[in-house]
């Protein structure tokens, strides 16, 4: 568990932090097969002496180097060298760091120079920072090419540090560390993966560059978040993008199927710390989002079980939290305040992204489609593409609704037929009547197919005397 963290004067509580230990590929957040390498890199003896003959390193930074990791250093001389010489010692590592390329020198190298930061953070990062020849961005970004994923990763949580306390960062470097944590988080290996999480999280606990990591990584970070997902992954996901939203900047960008992707791994997470983190991130969004947007999340969030998953949540007993329960309570609340105000499309819209149809009486309202028919064709044609996706469900019931809701859409649109035709939903509809096995689809079918093959006269009317008294 971790103390209470400040974070753009935001305090982050130790519930919410407490598994931020370096990701593993189980869900035990202490284990990582890439990070086990550095006790064997640890122990690594490497002959300082043998870089006198080379240029590859200066006599200063040999001198201090050999003074602390060579073979007569005692504990008590390696402590007396980082009380009196810290800041020569660090620009010894960074200096060796970029000069050589043996692989286990290196590991070696970067190993001690985490430890050092690990026990002496923050002046080791302090004094780290103000190397200027090289430069530790510059130097640590070149190694994140390294071949060996071990020296990767432990050059990745230096510049993470870095960022996290705005110590020397360079913008060009800065966009270039972004791309490689979106290329980590692609990465088919899982170890991978929770250290590029660790290490975006790392970045974003400052607030000068939330906006470019996520925006940078957002996609990578929704392909994580799925149910069939480990629990870790998913847990260090959601709580980036929980972070993330400690700015108004990172709110906004925030896309509707993030908010999806997070409302159905909460309706099949088990395990508390995951409630919990994709509970309070749902309910940061809200707050945060001007009211246009939070009723668009909210849509978003109700037609995904958002509402009746939150109120099982605050209702059950199974969750002892007090800031779970009281996230819980609010995101109730934001909920049923935002479905208040929901018209009937709006609900209808609930529906057609939630991806399961029912026989609710909008369907077979005939006001509702005189009324709303046309909205299908906003944001060209948003609604009515997922209402056609819908045509290739699963459950019959579903289908049947949404043919007979293309053939609404159709008689209160006189151009619907072409496009539903350039969608391919009239192709697949005339298909139904004779190929599919439920009877209900093929009535819809035959129905719908009657509506396409008849023009609405009576809009084409109303449009013409519409025309016709304008020009008078």
């Amino acid at each position: 568990h971790f103390p209470t963290v400040t974070v753009n004067r935001c305090t982050l509580s130790t519930s919410v932090m407490a598994s931020l230990a370096l990701p593993s590929a189980s869900d035990d957040p202490t284990v990582n097969n890439i990070l086990d390498e550095a006790s064997i890199y640890r122990e690594y003896r490497i002959n300082w002496q043998a870089y006198t003959q080379t240029s590859v390193i200066s006599e200063d930074a040999l001198r201090v180097i050999e003074s602390y990791d060579g073979s007569a250093a005692t504990e008590a001389r390696k402590q007396q060298i980082v009380t009196e010489q810290l800041p020569e010692l660090m620009r010894a590592l960074v200096e060796i760091v970029s000069g050589i390329t043996e692989d286990k020198a290196l590991g070696h190298t970067l190993t001690l120079l985490a430890d050092l930061i690990k026990r002496n953070k923050p002046d080791a990062l302090e004094k780290l920072s103000e190397c200027t020849n090289p430069v530790p961005w510059v130097t640590f970004i070149k190694r994140l090419d390294n071949p060996t994923p071990y020296v990767q990763h432990q050059s990745a949580y230096i510049l993470g540090l870095l960022l996290r306390f705005s110590l020397g960062t360079q913008p060009t470097e800065l966009r270039s560390y972004f791309a490689w944590l979106r290329m980590c988080l692609q990465s088919s290996d899982p170890n991978a993966v929770r250290l590029g999480l660790n290490d975006l999280f790392n970045a974003l606990r400052s607030p000068l560059h939330r906006t470019e990591a996520i925006d940078t990584c957002r996609d990578s970070i929704l392909a994580l978040i799925t149910p069939e997902q480990t629990t870790q992954i998913l847990y260090q996901a959601i709580l980036c993008l929980w972070l993330g939203c400690f700015s108004k900047e990172v709110v906004d960008i925030i896309s509707e199927q993030l908010v999806i992707a997070v409302c159905l791994v909460l309706q099949t997470a088990t395990k508390e710390k995951l409630v919990r983190v994709s509970v309070a991130f749902l309910t940061s969004v809200l707050k945060k989002s001007d009211a246009p947007r939070r009723l668009n999340l909210a849509i978003a969030m109700i037609s995904h079980e958002g509402l009746k998953t939150a109120e099982y949540i605050h209702s059950s007993s199974t969750y002892q939290d007090e800031e779970l329960v009281a996230d819980a309570e609010s995101l109730v609340q934001l909920l049923r305040e935002c479905h208040e105000h929901m018209s009937t499309y709006d609900e209808y819209v609930a529906e057609v992204k939630r991806g399961q149809l029912e026989w609710s009486p909008v369907h077979r309202s005939i006001r509702f489609w005189r009324e709303n028919a046309q909205k299908l064709n906003d944001n060209d044609h948003e609604v009515l593409k997922f209402l056609v996706t819908l045509l290739d469900h699963q459950d019959p019931v579903c289908v049947a609704v949404a043919v007979h809701d293309c053939g609404e859409y159709v008689s209160n649109y006189p151009f619907g037929r072409r496009v539903l035709s350039e969608l391919g939903a009239k192709e697949k509809i005339m298909k139904f009547m004779g190929e599919h096995d439920d009877p209900a689809v093929k009535y819809e079918s035959l129905v719908a197919v009657q509506k396409m093959m008849t023009d609405n006269w009576e809009f084409l009317g109303k449009q013409a005397a519409e025309a016709a008294k304008a020009a008078e």
